[in-house]
């Protein structure tokens, strides 16, 4: 890789001097509109319309060669405010929107859902169309692509849909929704979706620019702080180490102090986004882990319940044996009771008997069931 020695202070090699800290500050702090980023910069200007061009050709397998075909649309703040999309043109009736990422976001099929009602209506508008004719409008062909290259394992075409972001708790005789929404994610990092690079040498050379600053600027070094001029230094080896005959070199070169400026924003901000994904991940796991324990105890609580409510039930089928016995017991008692008394009156009859002379000692004694001895002391 070619070094940049130059020795000259930042203005004088066309970096914007003091203010890349300051850039990176605002960005951190969220001060700073993300949306221009090189990306859009290449492939959604009006300067460079061949680019946007050779992207779509390369995409749609076309060889369109007129630039004056293409009619850059992209959305702007000040006739949208907060809706601005990353690039988007009309060629030959097509209505192409393209979407950049570094960091994958589910919900890119929402965001280009409205882009689409947003750019449709600024067609209908500035053709002077007439939604309440009887007469059916003729409206260009809308294709949504996002062109992701994260570091995120993502395969070479995926593709993403608004209705997953529906809710699911429609009834099953609903049908589901009635509109839908696909988006087509490209990754393009260097080494994927390669006849896609070598038909398109303006995205090839990007992706290589890319994966150079990301090497030598410390992206992805969760642990590591970003420093401007680390990251400037990072930039322009990139910019050094594209061919002589990339088409984008030139260009780079040409404005470097823009592209190096915007380059600091954009990748501090996707380092701050991965920097924020990995503390989200480990919060979500310790999110994650405290449910799963919450999920044991309360298991442990529920196992603990039941085991009161068994021991309950059998200390009550317990208490419920022993007043069982106790009324047993007590009826046994009460038996005897009455036993005792029958014989008591049956051996005072015997006696009287005895003592009247109507029976002998021996006979009274022996019906009462007791010794003579016994008997006699009765009497």
């Amino acid at each position: 890789m070619k070094k940049n020695t130059n020795s000259n202070k930042p203005e004088e090699n066309g970096i914007y001097a003091g203010t890349s800290d300051r850039i990176i500050d605002d960005v951190v702090k969220g001060k700073r509109d993300y949306k221009d980023s090189l990306f859009c910069f290449i492939f959604g200007s009006e300067e460079y319309k061949h680019f946007s061009l050779a992207l779509y050709n390369a995409v749609n397998g076309s060889d369109y060669t007129d630039v004056n075909d293409v009619t850059i649309n992209t959305l702007k703040d000040v006739l949208f405010i907060n809706v601005r999309n990353d690039i988007s043109f009309v060629l030959k009736d097509v209505m192409n929107l393209y979407e950049h990422q570094s960091t994958f976001n589910p919900n890119i099929p929402v965001r280009m859902f409205i882009y689409s009602c947003k750019l449709i209506n600024k067609y209908i508008h500035d053709n002077q169309l007439d939604i309440y004719s009887s007469t059916q409008l003729e409206l260009p062909t809308p294709k949504l692509l996002c062109f992701y290259n994260g570091i995120a394992n993502k395969e070479d075409v995926s593709y993403l849909r608004l209705s997953d972001s529906f809710k699911k708790n429609i009834g099953k005789t609903d049908g589901g929704s009635d509109i839908e929404v696909t988006v087509k994610m490209i990754n393009i990092n260097n080494g994927r979706n390669e006849k896609l690079l070598n038909s398109c040498r303006p995205l090839k050379d990007y992706a290589m620019f890319v994966e150079q600053v990301r090497k030598y600027g410390a992206i992805y070094d969760a642990d590591a702080e970003i420093e401007s001029e680390k990251l400037a230094d990072a930039i322009n080896n990139a910019i050094e180490s594209l061919p002589e005959d990339s088409e984008i070199k030139a260009i780079l070169e040409s404005r470097r102090a823009e592209v190096v400026k915007l380059c600091i924003e954009e990748y501090t901000k996707e380092h701050s986004d991965y920097v924020r994904k990995i503390e989200d991940d480990r919060k979500n796991e310790k999110i994650s882990q405290l449910e799963k324990d919450n999920s044991q105890l309360k298991e442990d609580n529920s196992q603990l319940k039941e085991d009161k409510n068994q021991l309950k039930e059998e200390s009550e089928r317990k208490d419920k044996i022993i007043a069982e016995k106790d009324k047993q017991f007590e009826k046994l008692k009460e038996d005897n009771e009455v036993k005792d008394k029958q014989l008591e009156t049956a051996v005072n009859g015997f006696v009287r008997l005895a003592k009247d002379g109507k029976l002998s000692v021996s006979e009274a004694a022996k019906y009462a069931g007791m010794s003579t001895e016994e008997f006699e002391k009765l009497m």
